[in-house]
């Protein structure tokens, strides 16, 4: 029991009777008001907090198109910065095509390249003015094994391009890149790809008029054996858009081997085989000159029909 009037100490701290209570009370809201002072001057610690920064992807050769070209009005001639825009174009495309070639370089390297290759070439080819470019200028500013081939029905142009991927990075069957490109009523410039990484190696075709819109034979042949067998792969333009066109069971002429699939034919006789395209008449001529033989297909109305020998 703390008797009244004695001095207690507690902590170091003289603390007083009843008679003294307010000093003691005094001295205590100063050291308490001391310790929170000290109190809030330590430093807080948050916890830590890891932030993630977003890394913008690098571009590659699959994110590169080629120049931009501006829409001209069509039917008139392209402006020089138009034909100048073109012009680069047609430098980018021959520098990919570099790209692909170069067996010093990573086949990722090479392989993107095809692809801003195969992308830009559509591009260029949906540009105005890329029309007035000759077969042989247009094949030459790219490459002499592009295949280029223009043809007019009814004053409209029509034209082709044919690539041929490399052997070593696609393998020696389906390597094949077929484009169409046309002109339409309005003398607007159109681009599609008809043939995308098949087996067919077009050399020529055939465009005429159906019953139910323009018609396109492409021609020449294929990589899935040899002797190469030709080929008739067929479409019909609807709406600005080359839809496959079914072609009907052929008959089999004596010593040939005739197959249908869809809209594509294939034709083999034993040996080696040759196609010619008579703009005269719209017909294809398959031979096979040792042995003689020799069928014609021609298209009435856009429907193929097979003439025996």
């Amino acid at each position: 029991m703390i008797s009244a009037g004695k001095n207690l100490e507690l902590g170091g701290i003289m603390m007083a009777a009843p008679k003294q209570s307010w000093l003691v009370a005094f001295i205590l809201a100063g050291l308490l008001a001391g310790c929170a002072q000290k109190q809030a001057s330590q430093p807080v610690h948050e916890n830590t907090v890891t932030k993630v920064v977003a890394v913008k992807p690098e571009l590659t050769a699959q994110t590169i198109t080629p120049v931009p070209k501006p829409v001209e009005e069509p039917g008139k001639e392209p402006s020089q910065g138009h034909t100048q825009q073109l012009e680069q174009a047609l430098r980018e495309l021959k520098g990919m095509l570099s790209t692909i070639g170069d067996t010093n370089r990573s086949t990722d390297e090479r392989s993107q390249a095809l692809e801003s290759f195969l992308k830009g070439v559509e591009s260029f080819l949906q540009s105005e003015g890329s029309m007035a470019y000759s077969d042989q200028d247009l094949s030459q500013k790219l490459d002499q094994q592009i295949v280029v081939k223009t043809k007019v029905e009814n004053g409209t142009s029509f034209r082709i391009v044919h690539y041929a991927g490399l052997p070593e990075l696609l393998g020696t069957l389906e390597r094949n890149w077929t484009f169409v490109q046309w002109k339409d009523a309005n003398g607007k410039v159109h681009a599609q790809t008809l043939i995308e990484q098949g087996a067919e190696i077009t050399n020529d075709f055939v465009v005429t008029k159906a019953k139910d819109g323009l018609f396109i034979g492409l021609t020449g042949y294929l990589t899935v054996e040899k002797p190469h067998p030709v080929f008739l792969a067929t479409w019909t333009l609807r709406e600005e858009q080359w839809q496959p066109r079914a072609i009907p069971n052929l008959a089999q002429p004596e010593g040939w081997t005739v197959e249908v699939t869809d809209n594509e034919a294939s034709f083999q006789a034993d040996g080696e085989m040759f196609v010619e395209v008579s703009d005269a008449d719209k017909t294809i001529h398959i031979s096979q000159d040792e042995a003689g033989k020799r069928i014609t297909l021609s298209f009435r109305s856009g429907e193929v029909m097979l003439q025996k020998p």
